[in-house]
């Protein structure tokens, strides 16, 4: 994952992280990675809302990247 990329959440998430989340297949995309002093976080923008300091690796296993080419 990088900047700019466009996502989609899996349409099953893997964990219960979010039980109320109705994210699968919500496209997002990636704005902002950085590394703190604990683990990987990402912004999202996410239904026209920035989304800060999403785990990266959550987001990583609990998405697919969307081909922009067709």
């Amino acid at each position: 994952m990088k900047p700019g990329d466009l996502r989609q959440f899996n349409d099953n998430l893997s964990d219960g992280t979010f039980t109320n989340f109705s994210g699968s297949s919500l496209i997002f995309m990636v704005i902002e990675i950085w590394v703190d002093s604990r683990c990987p976080r990402v912004n999202l923008l996410l239904n026209g809302r920035l989304e800060d300091a999403w785990d990266y690796i959550w987001v990583y296993k609990n998405s697919k990247a969307i081909d922009e080419t067709g």
